[in-house]
């Protein structure tokens, strides 16, 4: 019979399945994979990744617009192509407050649903994406991310370069993509890269135009603002991911093609 703990309950035969946060297929002793034992349907291998998992497995309850969203197991080779959708959300480590991004197992997510808004930059640069702001999730930190995906992408709008958004928000947010398509989370950190590096142009175009600058506009679009300008710069971040062995890129595959080499583990 199944035991019960405080992390979940086994639940017979978890082949095929992975943890919701490592990715790995069986528990810390290699035997099969801890149920929560609130939802039932999320799987996770350790009672440590059940507690990294909870600020986005809070979401599991149908979210308002949505209809039957909730926790699944998922083969190993969906995990490998990425999630449904994914919360990014602030933590403090020793390094500073950072990022913390989680896949969420979901399934049956509307990407249509009015609890998710367009970011128009993303669609620009050929990764159409959608979010939600959850300002209880997480730790209450301001998180930029959102802040980013406002930014306004239209070189003939008043507020080209500007985020809609003034202040970054407390807690976490949600993403996934317009199109359905799956989401990995080394796509959402090489896409926050470049909003915050690579558009650092675009966001002092009101700076200059203000000191009385001329600024070129549609110069700025047509070099930074294009799918093959991210394909470029995701491609470029993947090859030294591959080179420093970040664990977070295996298998990232570009979010515009869905193409190209792959980063491998580190040994």
């Amino acid at each position: 019979m199944a035991q019960t703990t405080s992390a979940g309950s086994t639940f017979g035969s978890t082949d095929g399945l992975v943890c919701g946060i490592c990715g790995s297929g069986s528990n810390a002793d290699g035997g099969t994979l801890l149920r929560c034992g609130r939802c039932k349907l999320a799987y996770y291998c350790t009672k440590e990744c059940q507690a990294k998992d909870w600020p986005c497995h809070k979401l599991a309850s149908p979210l308002p617009g949505t209809k039957g969203w909730k926790y699944v197991g998922v083969p190993k080779e969906l995990h490998a192509n990425g999630f449904p959708a994914v919360l990014v959300a602030m933590t403090v480590k020793a390094q500073g407050c950072m990022y913390e991004m989680t896949g969420s197992f979901m399934k049956n997510g509307n990407p249509a649903s009015t609890k998710f808004t367009d970011a128009p930059i993303t669609t620009a640069l050929g990764f159409p994406l959608r979010y939600a702001w959850f300002p209880k999730t997480g730790l209450p930190l301001p998180n930029t991310t959102l802040k980013l995906l406002t930014l306004d992408p239209n070189p003939q709008s008043q507020t080209f370069g500007q985020p809609s958004m003034p202040t970054s928000p407390l807690g976490g947010i949600v993403v996934l993509r317009g199109d359905g398509k799956y989401v990995q989370t080394a796509q959402i950190m090489a896409l926050i890269n470049y909003l915050t590096f690579k558009l650092a142009e675009l966001r002092a175009v009101k700076e200059r135009e203000a000191a009385g600058e001329i600024v070129d506009r549609q110069d700025i679009a047509n070099r930074l603002l294009t799918p093959a300008a991210f394909a470029a710069a995701f491609e470029r971040e993947r090859q030294e991911a591959a080179a420093e062995g970040r664990a977070g890129w295996v298998g990232a595959k570009n979010p515009t093609t869905g193409q190209g080499q792959t980063a491998t583990a580190a040994t």
